[in-house]
């Protein structure tokens, strides 16, 4: 990362506290607060990794309006998750959860924000999948350029 400036932003004050311990410097720095009404440092490059998901949509609204004033934005979400359903169905899956569907705050559901009801223009530069016990979830790796 060279001589670049890191701040990190989380809710969770335990989480915040043991970044710092484990990982703060002169140049790295992680801050408790939330991303949808914290006062935010400026920065050339915004990495939102496995954040929206968890959000309502109006809510997701709010933090892609609050990125609009950066430059350039990576976000990272759950596009699909499923589950196999075991030996006897082999090649059987599970989606579980509706892309892009209203939730409750800190609920889950996956989210492909260049679709309704975002319509994000951003660019997919990474697709990847994660499997564990069973579960896959396929991951999207968006660049959003913002030309303020």
């Amino acid at each position: 990362w060279g001589s670049a400036h890191y701040t990190g932003i989380d809710v969770v004050p335990d989480l915040v506290a043991s970044l710092r311990a484990r990982f703060g410097g002169p140049r790295v720095d992680f801050i408790e607060g939330n991303f949808l009404d914290a006062d935010l440092p400026p920065a050339d490059l915004v990495l939102c990794k496995d954040v929206l998901q968890h959000l309502t949509n109006a809510q997701v609204q709010l933090a892609l309006d609050r990125l609009s004033s950066y430059p350039l934005a990576l976000l990272t979400n759950d596009r699909v998750f499923y589950r196999r359903l075991g030996w006897r169905s082999l090649w059987k899956k599970e989606k579980i959860g509706v892309p892009n569907e209203d939730i409750a705050p800190g609920g889950w559901r996956p989210l492909i924000l260049r679709d309704p009801p975002f319509n994000l223009k951003a660019q997919e530069i990474l697709r990847y999948t994660v499997r564990s016990s069973g579960k896959v979830w396929v991951k999207e790796v968006l660049l959003v350029k913002n030309t303020t």
